[in-house]
């Protein structure tokens, strides 16, 4: 076995590719890009910490060093000058703790700005500038050190070993140091480091009446106060911040003991830069500036300290902050917090947060009282800064109660843009590892293109069970054509107990990162840590951690169940004893195995399109997972490669709920997982197995592969995969692509929850740029699968069949009083468009297959369906009888498409077909060659059918989105999304072929720069419809919308280079928006702007959208009922209303008949 390094940046490959092979526009090019940050753009991250007296618990006690029997878990901290030595058996605290893990983190990071704020005290009621000199006043926050560069100072290595050794800059090194207030840093010079530990170690432990209330609203609004360079309001405001009754005064005389005692007469009074009038004891301010007096050479002086370098003057009576951000482009800032309770006692300044910005508040006006996740939301939702890119505030939260981690600091971490809290443990590992994570999402960007999946509840399809399935994919780190995949699992927490929803790892922590893609230290379900990908063969230098798979493709999750993985031998034959089963279609109607023999070989040499029998056998070998080819040089040719799973692209992972079949139960239903991936493999995958109830899901059983099935005409992948391990030329950087069309199921039971024997369970599948044929598979027994058909381009009524881009849409159609079950798709994708538009006629057609025979049933052509469609069909049954009766589709030229198959049909020829609408280059004029063209709007997906009313009567709201997802970085079409109103509802007639008049899009009222209210909203006819412009430059829409209680829900991408950010500002792969707009009139549902201001309805255009943390080409937006969705940065979200249903397809009888 070998381990190869892992490129996770994903655009650090530049695109190579051998000629004399093809390059073709697709998504995956936006992860074959080199670009590098811009100059002085290091994150800037703020620390809080809550003072009171919990930092005064005791956590551990000083042992006998690392290595010895009597060793403590926070030796290792002492040994490595973190905490100053103590005798054996003398305690730490809790604040001891936050700081020498808060230092041994920092050695381990570098490449950011970091800055310390804290709480005053809360004593008096007083606020703001004035009350700075009055004595005994104390509030809000302040900022005790501004931004400052943490440079690297270790390098570690690609095995996790540090070059040259660890480097510390623990300030308690090299002699025996037995006081917080005896340091030494040895030879560290990080000037940084130093000053914010010198901070951290100045300051008391809380206890008694030295305590303060975390205030984290004034808190945050000192913080936006420096990030604007505002004057400072309670930043001087801490006359009793850490005297309490401690002895510091040890005489009584008023004047505490770091004080020079007596008071020089000159000592200014610390509100007034410069005045020495009013000094006297009673009104010296504690946290004085020190350049204003002499506080002697007390190292703990500096805890009386605001950062005085952040500050300058603003006229004679007061300080403002000096604005940090520079010059520097697309700096990200973050907030991380640890606290023990809810904020509190912070209301004092709320007049002033509610003033304008103008005049340096916040803005936020609220009938009810402005809460601490209302600042957290304002700071993350605006920019705080004219500089390129976002400067929205991130904000983590490390909470201590379990309780208020889950509830209250989940509000926190979600108006954060952070998911969920993370645990303040009081354990160092799990402290310094949670730290370490932060720092790791702070500091990096594997990802997705599909949504996660979820079953439903076969039992109560008003529920969803709380299982996520996530496919991932990760371009090959040494530019090699084979791409790595993984199909993870996590689970939804709280969905159906209350609280805050959000997705857990294998051990109940938050598993998602505030860049929306699985936290480092997440220990998926089904990943078993002692298999030596998750234990033994991690990577540090990005940011892989031992013993959790997190966001790593390579390591954990069902990848490394594959059958063979942990053993070393997948086999080379089904029948070989742990061997994998892999399967392929040696007919068009049945399954064989795909052994690698003589008579295997010759059956299928031609489909590899390989030289030979031997070398037949060998691609057979490699596809199994066999490292034939010797990829780790240990000259054994059987053992496994080191990661058999390619990437699943496009194949949404999709599960199959069996129920309480055989020996499973309700509480442990039967649920399987079907994935295509890019090596030419359709596979299932098992939940669970048999037995479980609840615990660890690491055994060999969970996630593991039941088979796989490679059809013959994605073996030609293998030819493709293995080039260059034959000598021959690569194929080059870009994947050649296999069974990257996304499975669908339909399901025959009789509604009890349980597939019986008897009942059906067939999957069906297009390949996508993988080729040109569909599927279909009986499932019915999970383990063991038929093939029921194959249809390829070419056979007979299928002349038109492209690529078969269109995802199948199944149900049952009725008609001469017979109904069958049918699969649906559309005539699929003409390579030619990727160069242009052509007129061939491939792909212009939408096909009707009778599911279980493939018999072409019907065929929907028109003689202005002249462009492909590569978009899945929205089949919709408006009268609730069970059956489809209309269609709807959009194609490659920008129309829209509408099919009806109204119930009283006698025969397919009563089934009509019309144009609903003309959108695109068609209509427009485009030239056929034309790339270029603004009106090239291509339909790639489904579009959403929802009955609605207005004044004028029923009609059908069709909501379509356009952009090109053949070309994503394209940034010369105008794209929109549309919603049509279709008046012809009624389902009992059709109207004839070619009898509806199309709409154009000038038909539509353009709603993209005015808002309901608007009286701007004057172009196009509402009765019509309207078109939402996505008119940041290249933006599109790249997956189907959701409508949900009147809501549509929609993403869309902004390549690199929109006219709304600079492009240096934006990852290689982009990024992301989600729309929450109304269906009737597309107006904006939340008022983003001023997000949590009730006296200001949501008017402006730009209140329809927010930006997606995670980057790159964002999902489709999931449905959770009854009130959650979650969306592509894998965050969950509530939304009001009633849930409306998609699911399987679903026949259902009443039990026993």
């Amino acid at each position: 076995m070998f381990r190869k390094t892992l490129i996770t940046l994903l655009g650090a490959a530049t695109i190579i590719v051998s000629g004399g092979f093809p390059v073709h526009a697709d998504d995956t090019d936006l992860y074959l890009r080199n670009d590098d940050p811009p100059p002085d753009s290091e994150p800037m991250v703020m620390f809080s910490i809550d003072y009171r007296p919990n930092l005064g618990s005791v956590v551990c006690r000083r042992g006998t060093g690392v290595g010895t029997a009597g060793e403590t878990e926070c030796d290792f901290l002492v040994d490595e000058g973190y905490l100053p030595e103590k005798a054996v058996g003398e305690a730490y605290d809790f604040f001891d703790l936050i700081r020498g893990a808060f230092g041994y983190v920092l050695d381990e990071v570098g490449g950011v700005r970091l800055g310390l704020m804290f709480n005053h005290d809360h004593r008096n009621n007083c606020e703001g500038p004035d009350g700075a000199g009055k004595p005994g006043c104390s509030n809000g926050g302040y900022i005790a050190m501004g931004f400052t560069l943490i440079e690297s100072i270790n390098e570690i290595a690609s095995d996790g070993t540090y070059v040259g050794g660890r480097k510390s800059c623990g300030p308690f090194q090299g002699t025996i140091i037995e006081t917080n207030d005896d340091r030494s840093y040895g030879s560290c010079t990080s000037a940084g480091r130093i000053k914010a530990l010198n901070i951290l170690w100045d300051i008391p432990v809380s206890t008694g009446d030295r305590t303060h209330s975390y205030q984290g609203k004034e808190l945050f609004f000192e913080f936006f106060r420096y990030l604007r360079g505002f004057d400072v309001y309670n930043g001087h405001t801490g006359f009793t911040s850490y005297d309490g009754n401690d002895g510091y005064d040890s005489n009584g005389d008023g004047v505490l003991d770091l004080l020079p005692d007596p008071l020089p007469p000159d000592a200014p009074n610390s509100s007034v830069p410069g005045d020495s009038a009013n000094a006297n004891a009673n009104n010296w301010n504690l946290d004085a500036d020190p350049l204003h007096v002499d506080y002697g050479t007390d190292p703990r002086n500096a805890l009386y300290e605001w950062d005085t370098d952040i500050e300058e003057s603003s006229g004679t009576d007061w300080y403002k902050y000096k604005e940090p951000f520079g010059t520097g482009k697309c700096t990200a800032v973050y907030t991380v917090n640890m606290m023990f309770q809810v904020s509190n006692q912070e209301d004092d300044s709320d007049p002033e947060i509610k003033k304008d910005e103008s005049d340096q508040g916040m803005g936020i006006q609220k009938k009810k009282n402005i809460t601490f996740v209302d600042v957290i939301g304002k700071l993350r939702e605006e920019d705080q800064s004219e500089i390129a890119g976002d400067q929205g505030v991130k904000s983590y939260f490390l909470l201590a109660d379990p309780f208020v981690k889950n509830r209250t600091g989940g509000q926190y971490a979600l108006a954060g843009g952070t998911g969920a809290p993370l645990l303040l443990s009081d354990k160092p590992d799990e402290l310094i590892a949670n730290l370490t994570d932060i720092f790791k999402q702070i500091l990096s960007v594997s990802t997705t293109f599909v949504a996660a999946s979820i079953p439903v509840n076969s039992f109560n399809r008003a529920e969803v069970l709380d299982n996520v399935y996530l496919a991932l994919f990760q371009p090959h780190p040494d530019k090699e054509p084979y791409w790595y995949g993984n199909v993870k699992k996590l689970r939804l927490a709280g969905l159906n107990t209350g609280g805050n929803v959000f997705l857990e790892d294998a051990e109940g922590d938050p598993a998602i990162a505030a860049d929306g893609r699985i936290r480092f230290d997440a220990l998926t379900f089904w990943t078993n840590p002692t298999i030596y990908d998750v234990k033994d063969d991690f990577n540090r230098d990005l940011g892989e951690v031992t013993l959790k798979d997190g966001r790593s493709v390579n390591r954990g999750g069902s990848g490394h169940k594959q059958k063979g993985f942990a053993s070393g031998s997948p086999g080379a034959a089904n029948s070989e004893t742990g061997a994998r089963k892999v399967l392929y279609d040696a007919t068009s109607g049945s399954l064989a195995a795909l052994d690698a023999t003589d008579a295997v070989a010759a059956a299928v040499q031609a489909d590899f399109g390989a030289a030979d029998a031997t070398e037949t056998k060998a691609m057979i070998s490699w596809l199994r997972g066999q490292d034939v080819y010797d990829e780790d040089l240990d000259n054994d040719l059987t053992d496994g490669r080191r990661w058999y799973m390619a990437s699943a692209l496009h194949s949404r992972p999709i599960p199959i709920n069996y129920g309480a079949r055989g020996s499973y139960t309700r509480a442990n239903p039967e649920i399987v997982v079907a994935v295509g991936t890019n090596d030419g493999m359709m596979r299932m995958i098992r939940n669970t197995p048999v037995g479980h109830a609840g615990g660890p899901q690491t055994a060999a059983t969970y996630g593991e592969e039941l088979w796989a099935f490679a059809p013959r005409a994605t073996m030609a992948t293998t030819e493709k995969l293995t080039r260059a391990y034959r000598g021959l030329p690569s194929f080059g950087i870009q994947p050649p692509y296999g069974v990257d069309g996304a499975p669908v199921i339909y399901v025959e039971e009789n509604g009890d929850g349980t597939i019986q024997s008897g009942e059906k369970v067939f999957l069906f599948f297009g390949l996508r740029r993988g080729g040109q044929a569909y599927y279909g598979m009986d499932i019915s027994d999970p383990e063991n699968p038929d093939l029921l058909w194959r249809i390829e381009a070419g056979d007979t009524g299928f002349e038109e069949l492209a690529y078969t881009f269109s995802t199948p849409t199944v149900g049952r159609v009725k008609y001469g009083g017979n109904t069958y079950p049918v699969v649906i798709f559309g005539g699929g994708y003409d390579l030619a468009y990727d160069s242009g538009a052509p007129t061939t006629g491939d792909g212009n057609a939408v096909f009707v297959v009778n599911a279980e025979t493939g018999a072409l049933i019907h065929k929907f052509t028109d003689t202005n369906l002249v462009d492909s469609i590569a978009s899945p069909v929205s089949g919709v049954d408006l009268n609730g009888d069970g059956f489809l009766d209309r269609l709807l589709v959009g194609d490659m030229g920008g129309n829209v498409w509408r099919m009806d198959m109204p119930p009283g049909a006698t025969a397919t020829s009563d089934w009509t077909m019309n144009q609903l609408a003309a959108l695109g280059r068609r209509d427009a004029g485009c030239p056929a060659g034309d790339t270029q063209c603004g009106q090239d709007r291509r339909f790639f997906h489904a579009p959403d059918v929802v009955p609605f009313r207005d004044t004028s009567g029923d009609y059908d709201a069709v909501v379509i989105g356009s952009g090109n997802r053949a070309s994503p970085l394209k940034t010369t079409t105008d794209n929109y999304m549309f919603m049509i109103k279709d008046r012809e509802v009624s389902t009992l007639t059709a109207p004839a072929s070619g009898s509806v008049v199309p709409k154009t899009i000038d038909d539509l009222r353009d709603i993209t720069d005015c808002t309901q209210a608007s009286s701007t909203c004057t172009e196009g006819d509402i009765a019509t419809g309207w078109k939402l412009g996505l008119t940041a430059g290249g933006e599109k829409s790249l997956a189907s919308p959701l409508t949900l209680s009147g809501i549509v829900f929609f993403t869309s991408f902004l390549p690199p280079g929109s006219t709304d950010v600079d492009e240096a500002c934006v990852p290689p792969e982009g990024e992301g928006r989600l729309y929450a707009v109304g269906l009737a009139e597309g107006n904006a549902l939340v008022n983003r702007d001023k997000p949590i201001d009730e006296q200001d309805s949501p008017g402006e255009p730009e209140d329809r959208w927010e930006k997606l943390a995670s980057a790159g080409i964002p999902a489709e937006v999931v449905s959770l009922p009854p009130k959650f969705i979650l969306r592509p940065d894998l965050t969950v979200q509530e939304y009001p209303g009633r849930q409306r249903w998609r699911t399987y397809w679903y026949k259902e009888e009443e039990p026993g008949q």
